[in-house]
């Protein structure tokens, strides 16, 4: 195993920070169009990636401008069901790309668990949002004053949480007293946020009409700082190409939860009916695009592995990338001990068969040649 990695390394393909590479591998066909798409995924950030993102934020660019432009007044209900049906949408669309993107996970695996868990939670805080959405526009009830769709966003960080865990197991990351500390530091800016933005008004807070969604707000912002905390221990210590994901995660739970703080701290100084219009909806919009994009990112770094079937790579290659060098090479040591194991009871029970076989045919023999000899006995006595 070790003189594999040896001869391999020579050639150039381990790269020492994040593992294995395929920078010297130019197959044609399609192994080099297989392994130029894996080489894209070891990038921090694809273009696509950064694209899709540059439009989520330019849309509501130009949705503020488009209402500039005709004369809708900032903070009005025209304007606030514009800038929030941009928000509705994008994380709509965020839901559907998590989805997708899981169900193109191959098998059955802790890693495709794990994204369903993502999968499910945003699906949910898509349904919450349309749901209040939905209750607005047609006037069944104030701007988020239902606690039935709230239910959807408590839903949605409780199923998170299982998620982030399992592909802390995928990532082979210990967990430890650090991710207690960032999130102790996370909490301590999120709620610090909403007092600032209301140092004047703090003894007015629980009286206000806005009192249960700043509440709601600071809930969402240290349930999703959880998570945050988890996910930056992620990025740190992970093992394999898959922390490219957490990373992606980790920036989008951070933009929620940062989100959320400023959401919960306008509450108490903001007419309800004037909140769609803020900005703090480009920030979180922003973190759902970007955790599906760390879902798609783990679709797309599992299946580009596990297409990777050029000569020149080891056999051993999927395992290190997704596990990292040490722990890859672990996993594909007990692999190559259980596969031996399992050849040689086969080969042992082969031989046996094969004995045994040898033994039925001189059996076999032996009654025959007994017939015969008895035939041949009787023929001499009646003759």
């Amino acid at each position: 195993m070790r003189d594999a990695l040896k001869d391999f390394n020579t050639e150039g393909f381990i790269d020492s920070n994040l593992g294995l590479s395929t920078d010297s591998i130019e197959p044609n066909g399609e192994d080099g169009k297989n392994i130029r798409a894996y080489q894209l995924l070891t990038q921090r950030f694809t273009t696509k990636e950064l694209l899709t993102a540059w439009f989520m934020v330019l849309c509501f660019i130009l949705a503020y401008l488009l209402c500039y432009i005709y004369q809708i007044r900032y903070a009005s209900l025209l304007h606030s069901r514009i800038l929030y049906g941009v928000f509705v949408f994008f994380n709509v669309s965020a839901a559907a790309m998590a989805m997708i993107s899981w169900n193109r996970i191959p098998n059955r695996s802790i890693a495709k668990d794990a994204m369903l868990f993502f999968a499910i939670s945003m699906v949910s805080a898509a349904i919450g949002n349309s749901m209040d959405y939905l209750f607005w526009v047609t006037e069944i009830t104030s701007f988020k004053q239902s606690v039935f769709t709230n239910l959807f966003f408590i839903f949605a960080i409780l199923l998170a949480m299982p998620g982030i865990h399992l592909l802390g197991r995928v990532c082979r990351v210990e967990f430890s007293k650090q991710p207690v500390i960032y999130y102790l530091t996370i909490i301590s800016i999120y709620i610090l946020i909403p007092t600032l933005m209301n140092s004047s008004s703090l003894g007015s807070v629980s009286e206000s009409d806005n009192f249960k969604e700043f509440i709601f707000g600071l809930l969402y912002a240290i349930g999703i700082g959880y998570l945050a905390a988890i996910a930056i221990h992620l990025w740190r210590t992970a093992k394999g190409r898959l922390f490219l994901a957490a990373r992606l995660l980790c920036l989008g739970m951070i933009a929620m939860s940062f989100g959320c703080a400023i959401y919960a701290g306008l509450f108490p100084r903001t007419p309800a009916a004037e909140i769609p219009s803020s900005p703090v909806h480009i920030i979180i919009a922003l973190g759902y695009v970007v955790c599906a994009l760390g879902i798609r990112r783990t679709e797309q770094t599992i299946n580009s592995i596990f297409n990777l079937k050029a000569s020149k790579l080891p056999p051993w290659f999927t395992l290190v990338e997704l596990f990292g060098k040490s722990e890859g090479l672990d996993v594909y040591k007990r692999l190559e001990e259980n596969i031996k194991a399992t050849l040689n009871e086969l080969s042992k029970a082969k031989l046996e068969t094969q004995a045994k076989l040898v033994a039925i045919g001189e059996l076999e023999q032996e009654i025959k040649l007994r017939k015969k000899t008895e035939r041949d006995l009787i023929f001499a006595k009646e003759k």
